[in-house]
């Protein structure tokens, strides 16, 4: 028996496929955006070469999202969808690229959840410059970068320290907000503000 690698799907293949999942592709640029974007961030199976090239291993990826979503369920991780944390500016701003959530952050949430031993409501994940700024956002934002997420404080910033969650972490409470925890993969900090 031979193993033969897995058939590469077409380009309007896994464009239909990626615009099942969240992203807006409306140009070839914005395809392989989407497309390196997606490679960077799945985790459901071994990392991907982040090439922006539709190869066999990123269309057996795709496939595994798309059927995933099909039947209800994440598409990013074992316990969260890429739609979770696209940016949720809704295409108001034209150069927003929508998911560019990094696998390490996937990962990071995975052993977040494992800890707490329950479902995470993510607050807010990925945001666009424009998304950033009308929220008031940090100016350096790890949101931006795409390693970093916002959540329901089901625990204090202390829980996380000791358990080694996140290397930024920290909680914010501002007028008219509902108070968030804060975790990402930038420097080792820990803060309370708001």
């Amino acid at each position: 028996m031979t193993n033969n690698p897995p058939k590469t799907l077409t380009q309007n293949q896994a464009i239909t496929i990626l615009k099942s999942l969240g992203w807006r592709i409306r140009t070839a640029g914005e395809y392989r955006q989407a497309l390196a974007h997606f490679q960077g961030g799945w985790n459901l199976g071994p990392a991907l070469k982040v090439d922006a090239k539709l190869g066999p291993f990123t269309s057996a990826a795709l496939r595994i999202s798309e059927a995933r979503r099909r039947a209800g369920l994440p598409t990013a991780s074992a316990h969260f969808s890429f739609t979770e944390v696209r940016c949720k500016c809704g295409g108001r701003y034209s150069t927003c690229a929508r998911i560019w959530f990094q696998r390490g952050a996937f990962r990071e949430l995975e052993r977040y959840r494992k800890s707490l031993g329950s479902g995470i409501s993510i607050i807010s994940g990925c945001r666009c410059r424009g998304h950033n700024r009308a929220v008031g956002g940090a100016s350096q934002s790890r949101h931006m970068a795409g390693d970093a997420a916002d959540f329901a404080p089901v625990r204090p910033v202390s829980w996380f320290a000791t358990r080694n969650l996140f290397r930024g972490r920290g909680w914010n409470k501002s007028p008219g907000t509902h108070p968030v925890r804060h975790g990402d993969l930038g420097p080792r900090r820990q803060w309370m503000y708001g």
